[in-house]
């Protein structure tokens, strides 16, 4: 999951990288900062959602 916490306004999460978070991480945090720094979630975050796990 990378994404702005449901429920607060300034809390993200970038998590579930399992065994590949060194690999990953600096893609991941890029990514996010520009989701933290714009407001508007990139394209490449997109499949990560928390609400793609609500039905």
């Amino acid at each position: 999951m990378i994404d702005r916490l449901p429920g607060y306004d300034n809390a993200f999460a970038a998590t579930g990288h399992g065994m590949l978070g060194v690999t990953l991480g600096p893609a991941t945090g890029h990514r996010l900062a520009e989701y933290i720094r714009t407001g508007r979630r990139p394209d490449a975050l997109a499949p990560f959602r928390f609400d793609r796990l609500r039905r």
